[in-house]
């Protein structure tokens, strides 16, 4: 028999989150940009909302543990194991509450935006090597800015959105790309951090379309080239 093979293959790890002193949640993740995906999983949870709410953080790579310590309290709750499947780790949070009207002045065209997926998946290492992980990119029209991986779709896109708080960068006239669809869950996150463009290289689902309706996000999915189709808010989508 022979042995398995293990080359190529992306890399899952339980990853155990302490927030001060309490564990909240093992989250199923590729171990690469942890402190983004901390920033970002904190703030998606609704515990902080600036990067500056976390005091400090260790990572304890050995033991697979990752700790913070923020301001205010944290609300007492089972600690539950995330999987790397659809769920995106939401523990406290309900990202499907009341959404904010996005306005932004963002305008993009097809062609660019087809541009911009090329060069996000040519950036995407790990999703080449072994077709087994979710990538997320944060762009404007003009360059991508951040490239994220993990295992996870949901644990990409936080470490996308930590990014960007860690480095204090304005959303409002940014875009999104991601290599999975565009769950409701997915879209209330990104709705949230005020992305007005949500991309993607598949679909989006019918109540992530209907939320983007009513929040002003527009969708875009099965981004192949200069072609796409548009679920909501065309009028951000220019000719080339």
């Amino acid at each position: 028999m022979s042995e398995p093979r293990l080359r190529g293959l992306p890399v899952e790890r339980p990853l155990r989150i302490f927030v001060n002193d309490t564990e909240l949640v093992t989250l199923m993740a590729t171990p690469d940009r942890l402190v983004e995906l901390i920033h970002g999983w904190l703030w998606a949870n609704g515990l902080i909302s600036a990067a500056s709410d976390v005091l400090k953080h260790f990572i304890d790579a050995d033991r697979a543990i990752i700790y913070a310590e923020i301001k205010g309290e944290v609300p007492t709750v089972t600690t539950r194991t995330i999987g790397s499947g659809c769920g995106g780790g939401q523990l406290i949070a309900d990202l499907s509450a009341e959404l904010p009207k996005i306005d932004s002045d963002l305008r993009v065209s097809l062609a660019r935006l087809g541009e911009l997926q090329a060069r996000f998946l040519t950036g995407a290492k790990l999703y080449k090597e072994t077709g087994g992980v979710h990538g997320a990119a944060l762009a404007d029209p003009d360059q991508v800015l951040f490239i994220a991986e993990d295992i996870g779709r949901h644990n990409a896109v936080d470490k996308v959105i930590g990014w960007s708080l860690m480095n204090s960068v304005d959303l409002k006239d940014k875009l999104i790309l991601t290599t999975g669809r565009i769950s409701s869950e997915m879209l209330a996150k990104t709705a949230r951090a005020g992305l007005p463009i949500v991309g993607s290289r598949t679909a989006p689902t019918d109540l992530a379309v209907k939320m983007a309706g009513v929040a002003g996000v527009t969708v875009v999915g099965y981004i192949r080239g200069e072609r796409a189709v548009v679920y909501s808010h065309g009028e951000r989508l220019t000719k080339p």
